[in-house]
């Protein structure tokens, strides 16, 4: 973490390889009367490529009442930084890392908005540049993976919506995940008569229970990753 201020009578900024490791915290004088907050904008949540972000995950905000540190999902592009208003995973649970990956996915305990619980699953994609191209190239990157293997990501087609892309004997799928508002909630689905309260419970659902339809029948396996684009920048530098 940089403590002091650059050498003074310094002519040129620091390079970037220099600042590796630094964080660089610049004040800002605002007008008397005024505070300076940050905020998580949800109207510019569809557009960010979570792939291409130079970090995501978990970090801590000082509540300015309480003054207790809550936990945000956040997401650091290079010229932003977007988080959500709340994360607060369940406190309570004495699960191993074991018993996590045998294949229980049960919903969080927790008080996550429903429509921030993707944002941290690995599945998530958000929204890709190709679209559905790019999503093909994906999944026969990860074919070895198996019938099931998948990940969902932000429609290109159906502004708001979201759609399933998965593998499934030798060949790529798509499905538009549906939406529609109930009582002021909005619901996600694949089939009629099969509704969940946000996009995160659709998709634990189905990587337990087959998503059956004329055609196939098939239940959602191992994630495809997000791949981290910002290493393939020339400003990176991984060690």
């Amino acid at each position: 973490m940089l403590v002091v201020p650059p050498v003074e009578g310094e002519t040129k900024l620091p390079s970037p390889y220099n600042l590796r490791h630094k964080i660089i915290l610049k004040h800002k004088k605002l007008p008397e009367g005024q505070e300076e907050s940050a905020q998580f904008i949800k109207n510019e949540t569809s557009d960010i490529d979570i792939r291409s972000s130079v970090k995501n995950g978990i970090m801590y905000l000082e509540d300015l009442v309480d003054k207790d540190w809550e936990p945000h999902f956040f997401v650091l592009t290079q010229n932003k930084l977007f988080y959500t208003n709340s994360y607060r995973p369940d406190q309570g649970s004495d699960r191993s890392e074991d018993e996590e990956d045998s294949g229980s996915f049960q919903r969080p305990k927790s008080n996550v908005p429903n429509e921030e619980l993707h944002f941290s699953e690995k599945w998530f994609h958000g929204r890709l540049p190709e679209g559905r191209k790019e999503a093909e190239q994906l999944l026969r990157a990860y074919s070895h993976l198996g019938d099931g293997t998948f990940l969902v990501r932000a429609s290109v087609t159906f502004v708001g919506d979201y759609s399933l892309s998965f593998w499934h004997k030798g060949q790529v799928n798509h499905c538009r995940i549906y939406s529609k508002q109930d009582r002021q909630q909005t619901m996600y689905y694949l089939i009629e008569a099969k509704y969940f309260d946000s996009l995160y419970s659709l998709i634990t659902h189905y990587r337990t229970s087959p998503l059956i339809t004329p055609c196939f029948s098939i239940v959602l396996r191992e994630p495809v990753p997000q791949p981290n684009l910002h290493e393939t920048k020339e400003w990176y530098h991984k060690n």
